[in-house]
């Protein structure tokens, strides 16, 4: 009996398989198409970097569980001195799930790659868009935008809470204690961020630039000059600090430059030149000032200058002095 053999049938099998599978594999690819997500990409990162652009325009094109969030990024972002620039897109997947707060229904993801540049060094980073369920192409919406956090309501100066603002905008929340993060959503660019304590201190304004992509942001470092209300409290405090020499040496910032006389009841003789008083930061310099005083020998005056240390109530930011003041001959 002659054998017939069945290896070509298997093989002809075989690569009817592969071919198939090609074939799946073709139809698939060829299936997928990013082209509308990419473009919803690009009118996403055209608003984030045009500054003639109303960043308003971003609620149409961003999908976030907080669209208060958004509208506060919004404002900010019109506020910036920067925006990002040179924006390109590298490479897009198809993802399954995303990373996003939204709380729409998606039937796809799309992860893009995006590089720019902010505040003169380049960036990378990914955003990811979502189609809606039952959405047409046009209805891509990015779901995992290009941001980055800062927690506005973390800066503090002593024992005082700061008050931030971004060009006119305030971002901090009155009340809130430094000890509870409250990382608010930024778009990335460069801010002008500007502090305050009450009326009585501000600083200049500093950049505070946001990447995205990164955590809470630290802020940076202010430092504050007293506004002339605040040095006119402040002089009326060091003033203050020498009513208890009218009661006795106790808690007389004087003390110390007069106990090699012997003072009579009735010793002080008060002021005669309120000292000038220069502050820096937190520390305050006297010069030129005098005081009267009786002794044995009969009265005699006293020229000081000294230093001290600003206090501020936790709660009104209102300043004060730190006593004994230190005090020295002059």
């Amino acid at each position: 009996m002659t054998s017939v053999s069945r290896r070509p049938v298997l093989v002809a099998a075989a690569v009817a398989v592969v071919v198939v599978a090609v074939l799946v594999t073709f139809v698939v690819l060829a299936g997928r198409d990013d082209s509308a997500a990419r473009d919803a990409a690009e009118r996403y990162l055209d608003v984030l970097s045009d500054d003639s652009q109303d960043p308003a325009a971003l609620a149409d094109l961003v999908s976030v569980g907080d669209p208060s969030a958004l509208e506060r990024a919004d404002a900010l972002l019109a506020a910036a001195s920067e925006r990002i620039s040179d924006v390109t897109l590298g490479d897009s997947r198809e993802v399954t799930t995303a990373r996003t707060t939204s709380d729409v229904a998606f039937d796809r993801f799309e992860q893009v790659e995006v590089r720019y540049r902010l505040a003169g060094e380049r960036h990378r980073a990914t955003i990811t868009l979502g189609l809606p369920r039952s959405g047409s192409d046009d209805d891509w919406r990015v779901v995992t935008p290009l941001a980055g956090e800062v927690d506005w309501n973390s800066a503090s100066w002593g024992s005082a809470q700061l008050d931030l603002s971004v060009g006119d905008i305030a971002v901090t929340e009155p009340g809130r204690s430094t000890y509870e993060p409250d990382a608010q959503l930024v778009h990335p660019g460069v801010y002008p961020v500007r502090a305050s304590v009450g009326p009585y201190f501000g600083s200049d304004e500093t950049d505070l630039a946001v990447a995205a992509g990164t955590s809470t942001t630290p802020l940076p470092e202010f430092r504050l000059a007293p506004t002339a209300e605040g040095t006119a409290v402040i002089a009326e405090q060091v003033r203050a600090a020498f009513e208890p020499c009218a009661r006795g040496t106790a808690s007389c910032p004087a003390t110390a430059l007069v106990d090699d006389d012997e003072l009579p009841t009735g010793w002080w003789h008060g002021l005669v030149r309120d000292p000038s008083v220069a502050i820096d930061g937190s520390t305050i310099t006297l010069r030129d000032g005098a005081f009267r005083y009786a002794s044995t020998g009969g009265e005699r005056t006293v020229r000081f200058g000294g230093t001290g240390q600003v206090t501020l109530d936790p709660g009104t930011g209102e300043p004060g002095v730190a006593v004994p003041l230190h005090l020295e001959r002059s």
